[in-house]
C-alpha cells in the first residue's frame, strides 16, 4: 500500500491515506495499545504503593517490570479480578520478590 501524504495549500492541508477496506487489520501498535500499557503500569505500581512498598521501591520496580519480557503475563495477573492459577501466581510472587531485591539493595 502507498504511503499517505500530506500537502500544504492555501486553504490548508490536504492529507492522502490509502483505505485498506474490510480486510484491514489495525497496526500491532497503537495509541490505545500505549495508553493501556501506562495504565496497567501505573495500576500496578499504586498497588504496591497501597500494598505497604515504599513510593520510590515501586517506582523503581515498575520501571523494571516493564523491560521483563513476561511483563504481559506479570502484568495479567496483578491485574485480574479472578484468583490466577497457582503456577502463575507462584511465577508472580518470584518476580515481585526479584524486583523487591533489585530494588532494595
Amino acid at each position: 500500500m502507498p504511503v499517505g501524504a500530506v500537502r500544504l495549500r492555501r486553504g490548508g492541508l490536504t492529507l492522502h491515506v490509502c483505505d485498506p477496506g474490510k480486510t484491514g487489520t489495525a497496526p500491532p501498535t497503537s495509541a490505545g495499545d500505549a495508553l493501556d500499557f501506562a495504565a496497567t503500569r501505573a495500576f500496578v505500581e499504586s498497588e504496591m504503593v497501597r500494598g505497604g512498598i515504599p513510593p520510590a521501591i515501586a517506582r523503581c520496580m515498575g520501571d523494571h517490570m516493564v523491560a521483563r519480557p513476561d511483563y504481559a503475563r506479570f502484568a495479567a495477573v496483578a491485574t485480574s479480578a479472578d484468583q490466577p492459577p497457582a503456577a502463575d501466581l507462584k511465577q508472580f510472587k518470584q518476580v515481585v520478590g526479584a524486583l523487591v531485591d533489585g530494588c532494595t539493595r
